[in-house]
């Protein structure tokens, strides 16, 4: 008999919160200036990708809270930088979806017997 797996609210949230804060625009673009150029101040941040402080800092704030990124502080200034084990971990659980969406799709294909396949 299929193990049946319930819905568990927490983790769903969580995994719209995750999702949510990869997918925004300009969290998605603080992140990949991360990736490419590392270890940086929230000054480099906002003046390479020309944004307000303040809103970076706030953006900063939401992925910092999600552990997307990690930080690290020298003298008076706190250093981001893009915590790749848990993005990682992300982007490997969205591939399995995506693979198992797609095994689903053939599986369903096979037992409905597609009537394409039996006329050519």
């Amino acid at each position: 008999m299929p193990r049946t797996h319930l819905v568990d609210a927490r983790r769903t949230q969580r995994a719209y919160e995750l999702l949510f804060a990869v997918t925004h625009p300009t969290r998605h673009k603080i992140l990949a200036f991360l990736q490419t150029n590392g270890r940086t101040n929230v000054l480099g941040i906002y003046e390479s990708l020309d944004l307000d402080q303040s809103v970076t800092s706030q953006h900063l704030r939401t992925l910092k809270d999600l552990h997307l990124v990690s930080t690290e502080r020298s003298g008076k200034f706190i250093y981001y930088t893009v915590n790749k084990a848990i993005l990682d971990g992300l982007y490997q659980a969205t591939s399995q979806y995506e693979d198992r969406v797609a095994m689903n799709l053939i599986r369903k294909e096979r037992e409905s017997g597609d009537p394409q396949q039996e006329n050519a």
